[in-house]
């Protein structure tokens, strides 16, 4: 959300940005700060992420795709542990 943020306020720096985030409060949660229970946000029963499901999709051979998002203070990065997802594509090399 940073990342969106600075977008808007860079379009106009007169412009005032207001970000709201939902869920708990992640400050002493052992959710957030312990790695070795880091799969825990992923449970579908978890309280730090909420799930939603996509629509069926032909890519998905008529499959639905479920999609995490953290419903904690600090987003994302207040569950993941700075896990990040591979780019599939090769990245692009100057020659």
């Amino acid at each position: 959300m940073f990342s969106l943020r600075s977008r808007l306020a860079n379009l106009d720096h007169n412009l005032k940005v207001l970000l709201i985030e939902a869920g708990e409060n992640n400050l002493n949660n052992p959710w957030v700060f312990r790695p070795g229970i880091f799969p825990r946000n992923m449970k579908l029963d978890s309280k730090t992420a909420s799930f939603y499901e996509s629509r069926p999709s032909k890519w998905l051979s008529g499959r639905s795709a479920i999609v995490p998002a953290a419903h904690i203070l600090g987003g994302g990065s207040s569950i993941n542990f700075m896990v990040g997802t591979a780019s599939v594509n090769p990245p692009l090399r100057a020659q």
